[in-house]
């Protein structure tokens, strides 16, 4: 074997050698490297973990919540708050302003009326049962239900004597049942609220024995 091929030989072991030295270096290397980065993920999840149980870092954290919470109040409730308020107001003023008008309305459309026993075109006496009088008493109006007020001054006392209980009427008389009525010596006053979305009064009453019409027309009344 020639000199030159001995040397080739010898090469090729060297380099063979030494490639092997360098793969188990290399693996061995990598084997460090993935240890070594193993325990720096280890040691930063821990220094992380007890940064978090510090009083500051809660703080912190509990700073950006409340930040994120205000910012969602914020950004998505108010609005909705904000305008179930305006529909509050505007209804609030809806009703008082139909509150003021209604009130407007009844002091406008209140009705004072006087006038005397004897006078026939008000006052009718239906009956009598022993010494009490029925009488019906016929408005200029038609009173809203549940709105008149009467006093009545006569019958042997020179004093008002108010009608007891709640008036009821018929379109524009209601019923009295007054005890020593006397016509001559007697005065009303009445007081209610018009009605004027009914304007179909009735315009006389007369009685004659057990009936009573209104307008020539007989009618019972309670």
């Amino acid at each position: 074997m020639s000199g030159k091929k001995i040397w080739e030989k010898h090469l090729l072991l060297i380099f063979g050698e030494f490639s092997v030295l360098a793969l188990i270096g290399f693996f061995g290397l990598f084997d460090i490297y993935e240890k070594a980065s193993n325990k720096v993920q280890s040691t930063i999840v821990t220094t992380i973990t007890n940064e978090f149980q510090t009083n500051r870092i809660h703080a912190t954290v509990s700073d950006v919540a409340s930040n994120e919470a205000k910012g969602l109040l914020i950004a998505q409730v108010m609005p909705e708050v904000t305008n179930f308020e305006g529909q509050i107001s505007l209804r609030l003023a809806e009703i008082n302003n139909t509150a003021n008008n209604v009130i407007s309305g009844l002091y406008s459309n209140m009705t004072f009326e006087t006038f005397f026993g004897s006078d026939s075109n008000h006052v009718v006496v239906f009956r009598k049962d022993g010494n009490t009088s029925r009488l019906f008493i016929r408005l200029s109006y038609v009173p809203i239900p549940g709105s008149i007020q009467a006093n009545f001054t006569g019958g042997g006392l020179d004093i008002p004597q108010s009608y007891k209980g709640q008036i009821s009427s018929t379109k524009n008389v209601f019923a009295w049942n007054i005890n020593d009525y006397n016509a001559a010596a007697s005065s009303f006053w009445v007081q209610y609220v018009k009605d004027t979305r009914d304007t179909n009064i009735i315009r006389q009453i007369t009685a004659n024995g057990d009936n009573i019409f209104a307008d020539g027309i007989p009618i019972k009344f309670q």
